[in-house]
This record gives C-alpha cells, structure tokens and sequence, in this order.
C-alpha cells in the first residue's frame, strides 16, 4: 500500500453544496447537536421566521438527512413505539398549523430522507416567531446513524407565501444548514494495511495501523515498525506469503494484515485503489468531505494507492473543477500515492428518458490534460448524451468507465473509448443474470450486463469501486442502500505513478 505518516482521530470536516439562502427567510435551531453513533435521541427542531414574514398557505420544510429514521406523524401522544414520531411542540397561539411527512421537495437532492412539512392554515409568522417540533417521542426516539463526523445536516425550505416563487423548486432555502455531529465509539477494532508485493526484506519494514469502533468509524492512525513488540511475521509454509500480526494493548485486539508476497528485485508491484468516489462538490454528497479531506482519507485511513474523484459533472463548477486539479497535483507523489481528477457523467441514451443509459466516469491520467465539457459550469447546461460526450474524449487522455449500465449501449460507434467497466460497486454486480451479489435495486434489463457487451465483442478489463458518496473513498464497510461491501481495482505496475494507470 502507499506510504504515508501517522495521523490523530480523523473527523470529518462540515462542508455545504452550493446554496442560493437568505437570512431574510429566516433560520433553524436543533437540539441537541451532538450525538455519540447509533444511540436513541429525541431532537428539538427550531424554526425561527426572518423579516420575511409568512402567511396563510405558506409553508416550512424542515429537511432531514438520510439515514437518520425517517419521521412520522402516525401518533402524536408519544405513545407511538416507531422510531422517528414527529408532532409540534411549540407555536404562537393565534397560528394553526398542519404538519405532514413528505418525499423530498429537492428531487435532485436524493441523500434527503423526507421533509417534515408545516403549512399555515391560519394565522402567520412575524420575525422572530418560533415553531418548534419534536422529532423522536419518548417510547419513538429517533435513531442515529453509524456513520461518525460531521456528516449530516438538517436545513429549512420556505415558501412564504404558497405561490411556490422560490428559486428552488418553488423555495427559499435559509441562509446556513445546520450540521450536527456524530461521535464514533471507543476503538475496539483494528485493520493492518502492509504492501502486496515486496522485493525483498528491507521494502518492509512498518505497517499502516487503523483504529476503529464497532461499526468502522476510524479513530486514529498510526506508522508501526515491524520490529514493534505488538508486530509478528506470520509465514506461509513456502515462505513467499506472509502477513503481519498485530495486537495492540489500547484496544486488546488482535487483527492480521492483507497478505504479503515476496517477489525478485525485477517483479511488479500490486497497487490498490477506488476509481469512483463523491465528495461535497455532489449535490448529491451535500455531507461529505471535502476533496482534500477525501484524499486524505483515502491515503491515511484505507492505505490505499491511488484514488479518483468522481463528482457529478452538471453539479461541478468551473473554480469547483479547477481547485479539485490543483488537489490532485498536491495529492500525487510518485512511489508513495497518486491521485486522478475526473467526473461522472450520466446521460440518457434517448431525448427525456432516464432510463436506458449508460453512466460512465471520465478519468484523466494529467491534470494538466483534464478538462470538462464543454458548458458544464453555466446556468443553461443541459446533459449530454453519450455520444456526444464519446465524441470529445480523446482516448489518449483519459479512461471512459461504464457503471450501472441500465439499458445499455454496447454497439456505439466509440466502443474503443471504453477499455475498462466497473464491475461492481456497492450497488452490487453487474456480470450476468442471476451473479453473486447481483443489482440491489430489482430487476436489471437484459442487454446491459457486461457478460452481453462482451458476447458483442467488446474486449474489456474490469474495476471495482466503492461508489462512495460520503467522501471516504475505498470505504467497504458503510453503504447507503445495501449490506454489500464496496470494491477495489487492484493494478500490476512496476512503479506507483501517474503513468501506470489502468
């Protein structure tokens, strides 16, 4: 695995989507903000109304994040024992109020949960006026995620008036989200990350040591030498495989490190790394780390070799993309750890239609060559089709990987373009009807597995990747959807650089 030194507690850093908010429209409170993973709570969610005053018709959308339990309004007496009741709390006297559960107003927006929404039936809300609801009951607490950091955030979309004139799906968001924070559990737990191939001795001498909580939060990094008392070598019967055995006296646990092979001095070396990760340049990752935090990450926490960054392309800027390439730059030291830029792009195969298509991350071997296309960054830009994205790579420059590839097009002209496709992703596997850890999401249409694109005569290499969307690239363990683990790609290279690429 790649070099790297030792790092304290890793937490993850608070950092919002792009927003049009104003304080005009007022702003949320919650209570508490501070929570240890996976315990039960009951949370006070405040609306304090701006000088924008609302009245009869308008309306609050209190937006919750994902994975927190999803509210309810089946029982407001508190004796509701499903997680996530929600009722008013507090109110001026002379306003009625209806509250309801809705999906998402932001469609576009799918890391939310479902909105809490109160809508005035009489009355209104000067500046200043206040509505509180309880979110989780005393026998329905809400329950926290696993997830550690300060990852989630809940946010306000007003309407004040009801005639839906907002810039945001008829809404005004507030001016800030407010992000709370979920605090990992004691370490219990560790993972060893030591070099695949070595030649000789001396390439191996210290491991990467991660701690962790129960449910794979990280907790702390570290650099231990072999010849630390809590390291042995343990040997395979030929000698050529080894792995490490660590026990650490912190957390009394014991764990063995990836498997080890001894090569000669001429052998290529195996590197590890995700080709497909989120950060908060997402919409869709409004929580997550951001790009640097992510290759930190990525490095420090899941010993990885090399990383790309994968955000949506319609949902980068034009400074957004420019400061992600000066990242990579900082990011890539040849030998020790190499990071890509690149973007996911998806599209429909047909005018209007989501569905067949085929989406592809575009992943550049040279910031200095990487570009985006052309539009992207500008109020008017629409989403291309494939071809037209297919039309402007240059095969030389960058690798075009097909993921989730709903319908397929396997018999486009620019096939050569696509050398690789992810395989499999949290999402699951794409490989044949009826595979292992097959789509999670139902049935997957005949002519989109990579079996078929290969009966077509495609020749193809296969990658792994996590998918991840909370800036933690490599991550297996946490998913959105699904209890499967994220993948890998594993490269054969004489050397860790830029150059040897997939």
């Amino acid at each position: 695995m790649g070099q790297d030194g030792p790092t304290e507690h890793i937490e993850k850093e608070a950092v919002l989507y792009q927003r049009h908010g104003s304080s005009d429209f007022g702003h949320l409170e919650v209570s508490p903000r501070s929570f240890p993973v996976a315990s039960l709570q009951r949370i006070v969610l405040r609306y304090v109304a701006g000088v924008r005053p609302l009245v009869e018709g308008g309306q609050v959308r209190l937006l919750v994040p994902r994975l927190w339990s999803v509210p309810h309004t089946l029982n407001t007496d508190m004796r509701s024992e499903a997680p996530g009741s929600t009722y008013i709390r507090k109110k001026p006297e002379d306003v009625e109020l209806a509250i309801a559960v809705e999906p998402p107003a932001l469609i576009l927006d799918n890391w939310r949960a479902v909105d809490i929404v109160l809508t005035i039936l009489s009355g209104g809300l000067a500046t200043g006026e206040q509505v509180e609801v309880q979110y989780g009951g005393l026998l329905s607490k809400v329950v926290v995620p696993r997830l550690a950091g300060k990852v989630f955030a809940f946010d306000v979309l007003v309407d004040p008036d009801g005639t839906r004139s907002g810039p945001h799906f008829g809404y005004h968001f507030v001016a800030t989200e407010v992000v709370v924070e979920t605090r990992p559990d004691r370490p219990v737990q560790m993972e060893a990350f030591a070099p695949s191939v070595v030649r000789g001795n001396n390439e191996l001498s210290a491991i990467l040591l991660v701690k962790k909580d129960r449910y794979h939060n990280c907790i702390s990094t570290e650099r231990r030498a072999i010849s630390h008392p809590g390291c042995r070598v343990v040997a395979a019967q030929d000698g050529r495989v080894q792995r490490i055995k660590v026990w650490d006296q912190e957390t009394e646990a014991v764990c063995l490190s990836n498997p080890i092979a001894q090569r000669g001095p001429d052998s290529p070396r195996l590197f590890w790394g995700d080709l497909h990760a989120h950060t908060s340049v997402s919409v869709a990752s409004a929580e997550a780390l951001s790009p640097e935090g992510a290759m930190s990450y990525a490095r420090h926490a899941m010993g990885l070799d090399f990383v790309a960054l994968t955000d949506t392309v319609n949902e980068i800027s034009r400074e957004e993309w420019t400061a992600l390439l000066e990242v990579v730059r900082g990011s890539t030291t040849t030998g020790e750890f190499v990071a890509f830029p690149g973007f996911e792009f998806y599209g429909s195969e047909s005018p209007g239609a989501r569905l067949p298509r085929l989406d592809k991350n575009v992943i550049f071997g040279n910031a200095d060559f990487a570009q985006l296309p052309p539009g992207v960054g500008r109020d008017d830009f629409r989403t291309q089709s494939s071809a037209d994205l297919l039309a402007g790579i240059d095969p030389l420059a960058a690798l075009v990987i097909p993921h989730q590839h709903q319908g397929g097009d396997w018999h486009v002209q620019n096939r050569e373009k696509m050398r690789l496709v992810e395989m499999y992703s949290h999402w699951g596997c794409y490989e044949c009807p009826g595979c292992e850890r097959s789509f999670c999401l139902g049935t997957y249409p005949r002519g989109s597995f990579v079996s078929e694109a290969l009966a077509s005569g495609m020749r193809l290499g296969f990658v792994g990747s996590s998918d991840d969307h909370t800036g933690l690239p490599g991550n297996d363990f946490f998913t959105w959807f699904t209890d499967y683990p994220g993948g890998l790609t594993a490269v054969w290279a004489p050397i860790l650089s830029p150059e040897c690429a997939p």
